[in-house]
């Protein structure tokens, strides 16, 4: 694969034309429909950043050591979710 001047791939547009496509937002979707969608990540995530110092005290067993930031990381990618109401992504079935 050839390479740009700055080390990127020449596909890298390709990329993002089919990142930008994929998040395009759906038909007769409002914008304040759209800007309360981008908002839900945003809303989780101070909770999950609270939750982070957790992982550091004493009186914890390994395993609640892993459980609190995959506690994080997964409400975090289930808030993502709502974006997809909103994206062109939401819409189609994988497969």
């Amino acid at each position: 694969m050839s390479r740009s001047v700055m080390g990127a791939p020449m596909g890298a547009g390709r990329l993002r034309a089919a990142w930008k496509a994929a998040h395009e937002p759906v038909p007769r979707v409002s914008a304040w429909t759209r800007r309360l969608a981008y908002a839900v990540p945003l809303v989780v995530l101070p909770s999950s950043i609270w939750r982070l110092p957790a992982v550091f005290d004493s009186g914890l067993s390994v395993g609640e050591r892993l459980y609190v930031p995959m506690l994080s990381v997964v409400s975090e990618l289930l808030a993502f979710t709502a974006i997809g109401l909103v994206a062109r992504w939401g819409e189609v079935f994988p497969g």
